[in-house]
Parts: structure tokens; sequence; C-alpha cells
């Protein structure tokens, strides 16, 4: 399932409901014509299923009981799968919170990469304005859940360490 879309809690943060189509992250797909042809097929398919015999609709079905399957069982963001999906991500805003606690106290992001942490920082810190004192935030890494730590003056937001054996 790693080659999957949406199947791990990264590829659901960064790409969201694009990644279902495999859609770039820069570019939205064109929704008036995608809307368009949805609505064509639609009329079409209730001219033809009112026509047809009564075992068409079930001959049709067949083919969807498949992307079924994976939306509501295999996909990441199934409901079977949505807790496990979400435990790093609360995790992770649940640190940022605790160690960041804007807009409570003052917080200065030094840091921030454009990956699947730039989400969550910008979640928990959504004003970007350097202020004075506070807490100077460094988030950083490409996977969930983040653990943060008081290095020097910043703290620094990562990817959680494996424990020691």
């Amino acid at each position: 399932m790693a080659s999957q879309t949406l199947a791990t809690t990264e590829q659901l943060v960064i790409d969201g409901t694009n990644g279902v189509t495999r859609a770039s992250r820069e570019g939205f797909p064109e929704s008036s014509l995608s809307f368009g042809i949805a609505a064509v097929a639609l009329l079409a398919a209730i001219v033809l299923v009112r026509r047809a015999p009564k075992w068409l609709p079930l001959v049709l079905f067949a083919p969807a009981a498949l992307g079924l399957f994976q939306v509501f069982v295999e996909r990441g963001d199934a409901p079977m799968h949505r807790g496990a999906a979400a435990a790093p991500i609360t995790a992770s805003i649940e640190a940022l919170e605790k160690n960041a606690p804007w807009p409570i106290f003052p917080v200065t992001v030094v840091r921030e990469e454009d990956d699947v942490t730039f989400p969550l920082s910008r979640y928990a810190v959504p004003v970007r304005a350097p202020v004075d004192g506070g807490v100077h935030l460094g988030v950083i890494g490409t996977s969930l859940p983040l653990e943060c730590r008081p290095t020097g003056y910043v703290v620094i937001c990562s990817p959680k360490r494996a424990p020691a054996p």
C-alpha cells in the first residue's frame, strides 16, 4: 500500500484531495470542465438506466465496487484508518502548541521547511511577523509525528526520534 495514493499521513497532509487524482501539488484541475463532464455523464446514465434491462445497473455497479472498496477500506483516509492517520497529526499539533503557545505567548518562526510540516506549523502559528522576545521556533522534517526540543534560544520541532534500544 506504500505506493498507493493517500496511503500515509504525510500524503494526506501534503496532497489532500488532489492526491486522489494524482493532480499536481502546484496546480488544480479545471473544475468547471470536470463538473460539466460529470453532469453530462449523470444525465446520460439516468436516461440509459431508465431504458435498460433490470440487470444493467448491477453490471454498471460491479466496476464501481472496486473503487468503493479503495475509498472505504484501503486508502489512508478510509473510515477504519482515520484514527491511525490522525494520531501523528494530533501529536504534532500538541507538541507545537505546547512549545509555541501562540497567541498566548509571542512566537517568531525562524526556520520552516516547505514540506509536510508546513501546513501544521501554519496552523499552530499563523502570524509570521517577527516579534520581540517570545519563542523562536524552527520546524523541519518530512515525516510525522513531530517532537519539539529547546536548543539554545530556539525550539526545534522535527520528526520524532526512534527510541534507543
